[in-house]
Order: structure tokens, then C-alpha cells, then sequence
């Protein structure tokens, strides 16, 4: 599989769904309790700084279940069941997914790195889930041409995402007399529009994985 066959899973689709209709739903939570919250100062900071990123964490691991054959070029690949044995394995992937949505943005926006966050998270999920499907080891660092375009199309998809966001945004917010709808948009598609990145590095995992 190629990058254009991985970019027209319908796997990808789905699970950019599953994730874009998870984040409304949760943003929309969050934001319900931080109003709530406003009086307790401790409560808002927490719900800022903890509970978003956690929440974009466990929604990440539930889009890279989905959509990980796209994301290594596998056009054959085991269930997330069988792949998480059980469930014995979901425990490390939530782990994972948890450590990095709070460590990460703290390293990548002082560096400038903000629209990396997203793309790096879910090499790191791919990393494990490689590791999970062979017995040989892998090798996790990509070639030149492969982390080019990971961090090329990882940039140009965050700005996209941002463009696309607020453009819909607007909309919404004249159509329905509501506030924030852009910011909105731009968490909930933006694994779609760094999916080609991510796809970029996940190629290179994928070929070394048995077929």
C-alpha cells in the first residue's frame, strides 16, 4: 500500500470520524465543567491543563485502533481484539497515549513545535503497535526522504486544519449565533489533515512488517 491507497482507507475515514464526533462531544463536556468550575481556581486549571490533552490522549488511542492499517500501509491486519490480546496490551497503549499528551506539549510549543505534537503522539502509538506485530526487532528511524515529509506534511496539515477550522467556524458561529465552533473544528479533524504525515513515517514501519 502507498501513501494514496492508506490516504483512501476507508479506515482512516472512520476512525477520523469516531475521533472528530469524540472531541466535539468531549470539548463540549470539558467546557460545561470549567464553567462550572470557575469559582474554584484549582478545578479550572486542572480542567485546562490536564483534562484536554488527556481527553485528546484516550480519543488518539481510540482513531490509531481504528485506522493503524492505513496509517502502516497494511491492507491485512488483525483486529484491535486480537491485536490488544484480549485487552491485556490496551493498558501500555493508554499508557503511552497518556504520558505523551501531557509531556509533549510542554517540550514542543516552548521549541515551536506545536504542530508536531499531534503526529509525534501517534508515531509513538504506531511504534508499540509495530513492536506488537512482529517478533523481529523493527527499525523505528526513518529515512531522510520519509522524516522530511513527516515533518513537512505534518506543518503544512496543522496549517490547513487551522485554515479549515476557522473557515467552518465561521460559519456555524453566523448560522447558529454561537461562539467558538472553529476552535472546535480544529481539534476534531485535525488527525485527517496530519494523516499523510504520519502515514509518511508509518510506511516505514509497514514494510518491515510481515504480510
Amino acid at each position: 500500500m502507498n501513501l494514496l491507497d492508506a490516504l483512501l482507507d476507508s479506515r482512516l475515514l472512520y476512525g477520523g470520524l469516531v475521533y472528530a464526533a469524540g472531541t466535539a462531544a468531549a470539548l463540549s463536556g470539558l467546557e460545561w465543567l470549567r464553567r462550572h468550575a470557575e469559582t474554584a481556581a484549582p478545578s479550572a486549571w486542572l480542567l485546562r491543563h490536564l483534562g484536554r490533552p488527556l481527553v485528546h490522549g484516550l480519543l488518539l488511542v481510540v482513531f490509531v485502533l481504528i485506522a493503524y492499517p492505513a496509517l502502516l500501509g497494511l491492507p491485512l491486519a488483525p483486529v484491535p481484539a486480537k491485536l490488544l490480546d484480549g485487552g491485556s496490551r490496551l493498558g501500555g497503549l493508554i499508557n503511552l497515549a497518556t504520558l505523551l499528551a501531557l509531556a509533549l506539549p510542554w517540550v514542543a510549543r516552548p521549541a515551536g513545535l506545536q504542530a508536531l505534537i499531534l503526529p509525534l503522539q501517534t508515531a509513538a502509538l504506531l511504534m508499540l503497535i509495530g513492536h506488537w506485530l512482529t517478533a523481529t526487532p523493527l527499525d523505528y528511524l526513518p529515512d531522510a526522504l520519509s522524516a522530511a515529509l513527516f515533518v513537512a506534511l505534518g506543518w503544512a496539515g496543522y496549517r490547513l486544519n487551522r485554515l479549515t477550522g476557522h473557515a467552518l467556524g465561521e460559519i456555524v458561529d453566523r448560522r447558529w449565533a454561537v461562539r467558538g465552533s472553529g476552535n472546535v473544528f480544529g481539534e476534531a479533524l485535525l488527525p485527517l489533515f496530519q494523516a499523510p504525515g504520519v502515514i509518511a513515517y508509518g510506511l516505514t514501519l509497514g514494510h518491515q512488517l510481515p504480510t
